[in-house]
């Protein structure tokens, strides 16, 4: 549905704790997770919460399916609008 698109990395997190989580998807100690922001979001009719979390981590994490950038980088590329919006509120907090 997103061809193409960039999203921040993600996962359903259903009462699973995001610390617990982050940990497993990038293989690295974090900081506990705070909230960063909560975005309501509207597809055809399913509604969407996506709560955005900021950590910070021990270490470099590798991904060969990511990639780190800044926000001038972020800004450049093509995201879903969902994610497009959480780019706006990074922006808007620097």
């Amino acid at each position: 549905m997103n061809a193409g698109l960039w999203e921040f990395p993600n996962i359903e997190v259903n009462g699973t704790e995001p610390q617990r989580l982050l940990e497993k998807l990038f293989s690295l100690p974090f900081a506990k997770p705070a909230l960063f922001c909560t975005i309501q979001h509207t597809i055809t009719r399913y509604r969407i919460t996506l709560e955005v979390f900021q950590a910070s981590m021990s270490g470099v994490a590798k991904s060969k399916d990511g990639k780190w950038c800044t926000l001038d980088q972020l800004h450049r590329l093509a995201f879903s609008s969902a994610h497009k919006r959480i780019v706006d509120k990074l922006s808007a907090s620097a």
